[in-house]
């Protein structure tokens, strides 16, 4: 039986998708199996991954219909046989050959049921991002030892941790199939469901900063309502275990990071039920009251306000002046890869 099960969704990946497979089969921790599910590519994905099969027994391809990436995480989660289960978007990687060896043997002396390590983000200039600073600090750890979750309270970033296979099986814990906003839920209900966790402050995990602009309208506004759902999973969770600092935490997400949707009003006019149920997992009456409630952190509605409209209707001098700012920030590839249709 291999010791870590990694589970890879794969959706239209071809671009980076071998990079991130070899970072799994080079590692030197070879009790592994690589589970990849394949979610309905129509780009040459599926050929990569039976070239992949082929050339490695521990790698198995599944196959499904376009579901989504929770969807497929759940296919492999059942059919994963691993003491461990790891978990890797298709245009990610490992940061080094010894993660897998590390997280193995941290999980080991430490017996916990979840395992993790540290955040690293490759950005588009080929620069690697290992500092966080104010909610995001949470995405790095000092020093090794475990940490009781209602210390910790944060739900980004479960792909840097292990899971005990059967304790996920026992506790049911599992995907929300949405097309949005589907891990933070899952990480708050495992690590809640753990109580503690082990860190180590090394990375386990490199993020690539270059996903494609949100088009929350498409497929009868799918995403922009499992978003909502997912934050107010995520706010409900915080409530019912009495942890305000997470509460805080997606309520900034949602008020900073998603602005600009949950300011469109033609999206939270179609959404309404989704809006309403959000509102009310914050105890809030509606949409207005939630996006000027305090946060730390918190932007001015009325800026917040006039940066959407400027977006919305100054397109293209919005862009320019982001793409400057970003070339004066992070150097002209960042900003180019971000100016042809990317977003942070």
């Amino acid at each position: 039986m291999p010791l870590i099960s990694i589970i890879i969704p794969v959706y239209n990946a071809e671009t980076y998708l071998r990079q991130c497979i070899d970072s799994v089969l080079g590692q030197t921790f070879h009790n592994i199996e690589v589970i990849c599910v394949n979610d309905g590519s129509t780009d040459g994905s599926a050929a990569l991954l039976d070239e992949f099969a082929v050339r490695d027994a521990r790698v198995r391809v599944l196959s499904q219909a376009n579901a989504g990436q929770g969807a497929a995480r759940n296919a492999g989660l059942t059919a994963a046989h691993g003491e461990f289960v790891a978990f890797l978007d298709a245009d990610d990687l490992y940061p080094d050959s010894s993660v897998l060896a590390d997280l193995a043997a941290a999980a080991a002396r430490s017996g916990a049921d979840v395992c993790g390590g540290s955040l690293e983000e490759l950005l588009p200039n080929g620069a690697v991002n290992t500092k966080f600073t104010g909610l995001a600090a949470a995405c790095t750890f000092e020093k090794e030892g475990h940490i009781d979750f209602r210390d910790y309270a944060y739900d980004y970033g479960f792909y840097r941790f292990i899971y005990r296979l059967d304790f996920l099986r026992r506790h049911g814990i599992v995907f929300p199939s949405y097309r949005r906003f589907q891990d933070p839920p899952f990480m708050v209900e495992a690590l809640a469901a753990a109580g503690s966790f082990h860190a180590i402050p090394r990375a386990t995990y490199r993020y690539r900063v270059e996903m494609r602009k949100t088009d929350w309208r498409a497929d009868g506004m799918r995403k922009a309502r499992d978003l909502f759902m997912g934050l107010a999973d995520v706010a409900a969770a915080a409530v019912r275990l009495k942890l305000p600092h997470l509460a805080e935490t997606v309520l900034f997400q949602a008020c900073e990071q998603h602005a600009e949707v949950l300011l469109d009003e033609e999206v939270t006019h179609v959404c309404a039920g989704e809006v309403a149920g959000l509102c009310k997992a914050f105890d809030e009456k509606d949409l207005h009251h939630l996006l000027s409630r305090d946060y730390q952190g918190r932007t001015p509605l009325l800026y917040r306000r006039a940066k959407c409209c400027f977006r919305q209707h100054g397109g293209a001098v919005f862009r320019c002046c982001r793409f400057a700012l970003d070339v004066f920030r992070h150097g002209m590839p960042y900003a180019i890869g971000r100016f042809k249709g990317h977003a942070l």
